[in-house]
């Protein structure tokens, strides 16, 4: 029987280059640094656009089809903020910078070692809410340009 594994292991990593191809060698080659105290990355993956055409007249089905596919938005949280975090200090420069310099190559590395690439524009660095049972840190988005490519342990 298979259990499920806990994401607890779980790395972020990004590079400010782009891959020569956009496979896992691609990617491989590039040179990251890690993203410390990073404390969950949400959902990611591909959505597609809806297409709904109007109801069929004899059946009145409406059968709608997948369109566009979108890499969406990744929220990550981060629980400590350090300014002596090579791997924060690009996320920051990134997420001020208005044109392709936000743009970074990423590498999420799990516990058993299987590898997800993807490439996407940093974006929202905020400091996450104060309150009497929060901790002080802070939140990015990334806007993912491209497929996430997996690269199995």
């Amino acid at each position: 029987m298979a259990v499920s594994t806990p994401s607890i292991g779980t790395t972020l990593a990004c590079a400010t280059a782009s891959p020569a191809t956009y496979d896992a060698s691609g990617y491989g080659a590039l040179t990251f640094t890690d993203i410390g105290k990073v404390a969950s990355i949400s959902a990611r993956g591909d959505s597609h656009a809806e297409i709904t055409p109007p109801a069929d007249l004899a059946t009145g089905r409406i059968t709608p089809r997948k369109g566009a596919v979108n890499g969406g938005n990744i929220e990550v949280t981060i629980h400590t903020e350090s300014y002596a975090d090579a791997g924060q200090d690009l996320i920051r420069t990134a997420a001020a910078a208005i044109n392709d310099d936000a743009i970074l190559s990423f590498e999420e590395t799990d516990r058993a070692g299987n590898i997800r690439y993807f490439e996407g524009e940093v974006h929202s660095y905020q400091f996450i809410e104060a309150s009497e049972s929060s901790y002080a840190g802070v939140s990015f988005g990334i806007l993912v340009h491209t497929a996430i490519v997996v690269d199995e342990a």
